[in-house]
């Protein structure tokens, strides 16, 4: 029989490699063409970020079982026997049911049903020495450790170890020490859980909690802000009612916190600068009079729209603009939240596939946007009002450094710490006053945050 699932994995992670596409993107479109939803729907995701995640880790695993170097091997095939070694180490333990279903997948596609002998002796050779050398019971990671030549640099290491690439360890080590570096590559080995912000002007509490519910999904508060839920059991798909009607916003907690820094008012408007898909900006429209949404991509303003839509929110309005250029507006805001673009350091949890795709001149090409975007927003900032900075990286380059360069450059510019605004940061918060969320940390992405008043 045919595995269509396991089928539409394959296809998924081998047009991601092809196409640099996004998963979650690439995983609806393929199992809507495929018809697969709820629990199908989330096993293809689950092989599929599980591959990406640990792909570094996997590879060595299977290099070392296989006698045979990973990168000699044609995408499909490895593409087939990471998710097998995936599946065997990672999901459900039943590890040569999975040896199994991974050669009749390989028999089922032309490319690969001449390596399904191959595909069924690396997989059982793989878990075989990992047996002999008594990681059985182990994770990922745990595996890769007990298999690694003594005597290792600390970045190939930890990189092996964690599948992460050495340059970016390297820079962690340098940045947060090893100890640290090493706890948020294992933070980032985990899921990340799904934290949802109530739609509580179209839905009260109790009606939010009914529907949840209903659709046999537990959730419990965050301890540092209201409003925001994480799910705790269950399973809620982006097709499910409780998103498409508007019940509830799918957003990261460190995101939200950041967002909610912003605080404004009922009589403010908000320019929410790099707007994006609206997430945060479905925030402020909770908060605020007026949000106006800047966005230079046309395709994230068409789904921030569809949001709002399906929010039943009315007062948010889409601008087509590249805000490092002329302000397409006039008049001063009193509350503007700045979600700069940038090397997306703080989502390697959440967007595995992120972690090959970057570089250190990334990092400075971001840094240079981020300050343009930052000059051209405090020209818009009323007096006595509030900027928020904000950018889910955590290098200092785009965060601290950023900051500190705007607020020497403008004297009529003050740092607000966080925990002014939200005592419950101050385990989040630096030195100087921002706030910083490593990967992992208490089960959020990573994220950096500025408030910034003008005087």
């Amino acid at each position: 029989m045919v595995d269509i699932p396991r089928q539409t994995a394959l296809r998924a992670l081998l047009a991601m490699e092809a196409t640099h596409g996004r998963p979650d993107a690439v995983i609806s479109r393929l199992c809507a063409e495929n018809g697969l939803h709820g629990r199908d729907r989330a096993f293809v995701s689950e092989l599929c970020h599980g591959a990406l995640r640990h792909m570094r880790a996997l590879d060595f695993i299977l290099s070392h079982g296989s006698g045979r170097p990973a990168q000699s091997m044609d995408t499909p095939v490895l593409a087939i026997l990471r998710m097998g070694m995936y599946q065997a180490l990672g999901m459900d333990r039943a590890r040569f049911a999975a040896v199994n279903e991974s050669v009749e997948l390989a028999k089922s596609w032309k490319k690969t049903s001449r390596a399904a002998g191959f595909v069924n002796a690396a997989l059982r050779q793989s878990l075989r020495s990992i047996d002999r050398a008594g990681g059985k019971e182990m994770t990922i990671w745990e595996v890769a450790k007990l298999l690694q030549p003594e005597g290792l640099p600390p970045a190939r290491r930890l990189g092996e170890q964690y599948s992460f690439p050495d340059y970016w360890v390297a820079r962690w080590v340098e940045n947060f020490g090893e100890a640290t570096t090493e706890r948020i590559l294992a933070g980032c080995q985990a899921k990340s859980p799904l934290y949802i912000r109530l739609n509580i002007p179209v839905y009260t509490s109790s009606q939010v909690a009914k529907l949840l519910g209903d659709n046999s999904i537990e959730a419990k508060p965050v301890a540092w802000d209201e409003g925001l839920l994480q799910v705790t059991d269950g399973v809620l798909p982006p097709d499910s009612p409780l998103i498409t009607d508007g019940v509830v916003q799918p957003q990261d907690a460190a995101s939200y916190l950041a967002s909610r820094l912003l605080a404004p008012g009922k009589e403010d408007t908000v320019a929410d600068v790099c707007c994006g898909k609206g997430i945060k900006s479905g925030l402020f429209a909770q908060l605020a009079a007026k949000v106006m949404a800047f966005d230079l991509n046309p395709s994230s303003l068409i789904s921030l729209k569809k949001n709002m839509a399906r929010q039943k929110i009315g007062n948010v309005y889409p601008i087509l603009a590249d805000m490092t250029r002329l302000w397409p507006v006039r008049g001063e805001f009193s509350r503007i939240f700045v979600d700069a673009p940038c090397s997306g350091s703080g989502l390697a949890r959440r967007h595995p596939e992120g972690k090959w795709r970057k570089s250190v001149e990334l990092i400075e090409k971001m840094s240079r946007i981020q300050s343009e975007l930052l000059a051209g927003a405090v020209e818009f900032l009323a007096p006595g009002g509030e900027l928020v900075y904000a950018i889910c990286s955590v290098e200092p380059e785009e965060g601290r450094d950023n900051v500190e360069k705007l607020l020497k450059s403008d004297k009529s510019l003050i740092r607000v710490r966080a925990s002014a605004r939200n005592p419950r940061l101050f385990d989040f918060e630096t030195e100087t006053g921002d706030m910083l969320i490593l990967p992992g940390m208490h089960d959020m992405d990573g994220f950096f945050a500025s408030v910034i008043r003008k005087k």
